[in-house]
């Protein structure tokens, strides 16, 4: 793994220039590059003026170590530490590499869950799919699943109605369980986990 910072200084073309760059060493590499850490400095006009980059490249060979280490009877989402199958890209903490199919692979369980707190938070009170029903409509659109059963089986799971005006503080823990569970049949994880997944999302 590989971590760099990078100070630039720049204009509105520049900011269009890094982007562009970030993203084409993002495709070069054959792991993940992600962007941890972007602090803005503007000048007293409200202009920006520089902006400070750390970008950090994970090794396709760690990468490809991880997935030869995991369980090969254990469902993907299980095996990649991404036990919602969050598609790649995110940039979440701890996303080390993608799946032949485009999932994401996690460093850790924890890292694993703590990326669905995330979307679930994100879900609920950026935009507004703050029932069982809207929720998964947008985690697993219907031309990819069966949205409806999905949305029948988290309700069920977490006693929850699926018309239900959803707390996060309140509701994200049983939906991410039920999320697992119907992702991978089984829910290997103890609630001490979720515990901590759920602190370390940062969210309430």
């Amino acid at each position: 793994m590989e971590t760099k910072k990078y100070v630039v200084v720049v204009g509105a073309a520049g900011v269009a220039a890094l982007a562009a760059w970030y993203l084409s060493r993002r495709h070069a590499a054959n792991g993940v590059v992600t962007i941890e850490d972007v602090p803005l400095v503007l000048n007293e006009s409200g202009q920006l003026e520089e902006i400070t980059v750390t970008a950090t490249r994970l090794d396709p060979i760690a990468v490809a170590a991880h997935s030869s280490n995991a369980d090969p009877q254990a469902p993907r989402g299980i095996r990649n530490n991404n036990p919602t199958n969050i598609r790649a890209g995110v940039g979440y903490v701890g996303e080390i590499g993608r799946d032949k199919d485009g999932y994401a692979i996690f460093d850790s369980p924890l890292n694993g869950l703590r990326a669905p707190y995330l979307e679930v938070w994100d879900s609920i009170t950026r935009d507004h799919d703050d029932t069982i029903d809207t929720l998964v409509r947008q985690w697993a659109p219907p031309s990819e699943n069966d949205t409806q059963a999905y949305a029948a089986d988290v309700s069920k799971r977490t006693a929850i109605p699926r018309t239900q005006k959803l707390v996060y503080s309140a509701h994200a823990t049983p939906i991410v369980k039920a999320l697992v569970w119907h992702e991978n049949g089984q829910n290997p994880y103890g609630d001490a986990l979720y515990y901590s997944a759920y602190t370390a999302a940062g969210k309430s």
